[in-house]
């Protein structure tokens, strides 16, 4: 470095020296882009405008090389003689976890849908040392990677946001309902859910008031409201992990010693290690259907015998935790979970419904097809009730965060908040992911037609609820609303 040189910020950002590049040219100081980059590269000890977009690269962390390595891998994937990475070269940069949960194979398919957007610039929004929130070609593009080296991505997310849309049913006043007061920042929050992602409608909670903005129907311009009913989908497992702990007196019993009708096809599993996602169980082939059975498995539930203690987040593992309440208490996992959760927390605008419900309080799902246009998804629910079946409303969301302790004596709540499986800042509980240096625990869910995200603090126990009738994940917009306003 020049003795001159200036040093790069700890969070340098590349987008904010190309406007300062842009900048000088436009007051006159160069006569090019290039000059100015050029110049702007040296100032900052470096050679060349390449060689400073490397070493930005290097010191925002370990996530960026693995992603520009998968979209530079498959932005090509529609060329004639293109060959998919072998289980080899995907193992230097996907970590096995990613792998267990979108195989090697579908994994190609769903980069291969997107590859005229791969081939269009990849622009970093945030970044850490083990995450990265970026876009390219109208898409959102979500990554965290291993906590150690060789640092592999071990979460994807890649989902179309607003910048792609067409959908002239947006193109209307901002229609809003709220109930209570809500904060400044609850409006300003989902008007940049909206904007931002791409969504039709959006609920957002906490204590004592809601706001929705957007629409419970495109076609029929009905305004979205707190008291309509979407599907929470992963969230129903700490419904499920809270009865299950309400339940059974010892954790560590082997979950067979309960079982009644089916079993595991490895008798040392453990409630704990169903509940911690520790158990290895395989998840079924169909996981949505218009229809939910009773029960997904029949006879033998299969299992990875080689996988018992590592964290594998498994639909299943929690299928068979509701098997468990249902065959501890002989009624159906449903009738269940509305006796031991639902009616004393007074969710009652809360169920687990077998198919798509009717009725106007019932919101319209939606995805972003191709073109930009909302298309209604498919009316489908989760095939496992524990795992991923719940309807609720947001105010009955913001119950069940508030209340959920009531259920259960100081040890069991303990012990459900008590990290015990993973290595990276949020952990799992029993259901919970649980961020101690957050200061934060919940839990999320997404499927067909919508997406929802439950946050709790840790320390003085303030609850939000952020979802929405698209299918998208709603963590990040629930995050922006607890941040302080700066």
């Amino acid at each position: 470095m020049s003795e001159h040189s200036r040093a790069l910020p700890d969070r340098p950002s590349l987008r904010f020296l190309k406007v300062e590049a842009k900048r000088r040219v436009a007051a006159g100081e160069f006569g090019t882009l290039h000059e100015a980059q050029l110049a702007i590269a040296r100032e900052h000890g470096f050679a060349s405008w390449t060689a400073l977009k490397a070493g930005i690269e290097t010191a925002a962390g370990n996530v960026l090389p693995h992603v520009r390595w998968l979209v530079d891998r498959y932005r090509t994937s529609d060329a004639e003689g293109w060959t998919a990475p072998e289980r080899r070269e995907l193992d230097e940069h996907v970590a096995p976890r990613l792998l267990e949960q979108i195989p090697a194979e579908v994994m190609a398919k769903m980069l291969r849908s997107v590859v005229g957007q791969l081939r269009e610039r990849l622009t970093v929004n945030a970044q850490n040392e083990t995450a990265i929130r970026a876009e390219i070609g109208g898409l959102r593009l979500e990554a965290s990677t291993e906590e150690e080296a060789p640092y592999r991505i071990k979460a994807l997310k890649l989902y179309p946001i607003a910048k792609r849309l067409t959908d002239s049913r947006m193109n209307r006043a901002i229609v809003t309902r709220t109930t209570g007061e809500p904060p400044q920042k609850a409006q300003s929050t989902a008007q940049r859910a909206v904007e931002d992602l791409g969504l039709p409608g959006v609920v957002l909670a906490s204590e004592g008031w809601t706001y929705a903005q957007g629409w419970k129907d495109l076609d029929s311009h009905e305004p979205l409201r707190a008291e309509h009913r979407l599907p929470v989908y992963g969230i129903a497992k700490v419904v499920t992990a809270t009865a299950v702990v309400a339940l059974v007196e010892d954790l560590d019993v082997r979950a067979n010693t309960i079982l009644r009708g089916v079993r595991l096809d490895n008798d040392e599993i453990t409630v704990r290690d169903l509940l911690t996602h520790t158990a290895g169980v395989i998840d079924p082939e169909v996981q949505f259907a218009p229809e939910a059975p009773e029960f997904v498995y029949h006879g033998t539930v299969p299992c990875h015998h080689d996988r018992r203690g590592e964290l594998l987040p498994s639909n299943g593992g929690y299928a068979v935790l509701g098997r468990i309440v249902a065959d501890i208490t002989g009624v159906p996992y449903p009738d269940a979970i509305r006796n031991l959760v639902l009616a004393p927390l007074g969710m009652d605008d809360s169920d687990f419904p077998t198919a798509w419900p009717q009725g106007g309080a019932v919101v319209t799902g939606y995805h972003l097809a191709e073109g930009g246009a909302f298309e209604e998804a498919e009316r489908h629910v989760s095939t496992m009730a524990a795992a991923g079946g719940l309807w609720t409303t947001a105010p009955d969301l913001v119950r069940f965060g508030r209340t959920w302790t009531t259920l259960l004596p100081a040890h069991g709540v303990d012990d459900m908040l008590r990290p015990q499986a993973g290595t990276g800042p949020a952990k799992l509980g029993l259901g919970w992911l649980v961020n101690p240096g957050g200061d934060l625990y919940g839990h999320s869910g997404a499927g067909p037609g919508a997406g929802a995200s439950l946050l709790i603090g840790l320390s003085d126990g303030e609850v939000t609820v952020a979802a929405s009738n698209r299918t998208v994940p709603m963590e990040p917009v629930n995050a922006t609303l607890r941040r302080p306003i700066s």
